[in-house]
């Protein structure tokens, strides 16, 4: 009895798209929610214009995870990120060119601690990335920051 009623809801919800959405797709040939995808993405620019947006490009061949940005207005997490993967942007308040940055990977905890701001120039509102990397210095393993404005 349980599958009938099962089956019965789910052959329901196949059928819950009323004849008018159908027909308006079929006879203008476009997809009524694809104007929505378009303000979305206007959206995106305006914001783009009225905030400033980092985002961050793990360029290494290693995984990047427990990720802290900090470009002077507290700390912002950022979720793990794959190799050569980006996250999605951010909203700051205030950021410079670099940040301090905080992860790890599979085999170490890297930190690129910066010494200050001084002299620094704030970034203007815009979309940033904050292309990441990684250098060998004295047997260490180091962070490179690149910053990109989209």
């Amino acid at each position: 009895m349980k599958n009938i009623l099962f089956l019965g809801m789910i052959i329901c919800s196949l059928y819950s798209c009323t004849e008018s959405q159908f027909m308006d797709e079929a006879e203008t040939g476009h997809d009524p929610d694809a104007q929505n995808v378009q303000t979305n993405s206007e959206n995106t620019n305006q914001n783009a214009q009225n905030s400033l947006n980092i985002r961050l490009q793990n360029d290494t061949d290693f995984d990047m995870d427990n990720i802290i940005v900090n470009t002077s207005t507290g700390d912002e997490s950022f979720p793990s990120l794959e190799s050569n993967q980006f996250s999605d942007y951010k909203t700051f308040d205030t950021a410079y060119s670099y940040a301090y940055i905080y992860l790890t990977t599979v085999n170490d905890t890297i930190v690129l601690q910066p010494a200050d701001y001084v002299g620094e120039t704030p970034l203007a509102n815009g979309n940033y990335t904050y292309k990441l990397n990684f250098y060998s210095q004295n047997d260490e393993t180091e962070l490179s920051i690149e910053l990109i404005e989209d």
